[in-house]
């Protein structure tokens, strides 16, 4: 079984400690809860399409 983990680009954090706590902390909540203790975050994804389809 993989083990999956939240990596945030730098960009990224520096914009979600831009919000109010209670926000920061339900989006942390969402993406550790229902992304990545669900065992695969692809569950709740589209793949990619167009240009960006490779990634």
């Amino acid at each position: 079984m993989t083990i999956w983990s939240l990596e945030f680009k730098e960009g990224a954090f520096k914009e979600l400690q831009k919000l109010d706590k209670p926000i920061q902390r339900k989006i942390f909540d969402y993406l550790q809860n229902l992304v990545v203790d669900s065992g695969d975050p692809r569950l709740f994804g589209k793949p990619l399409k167009g240009n960006l389809h490779e990634f």
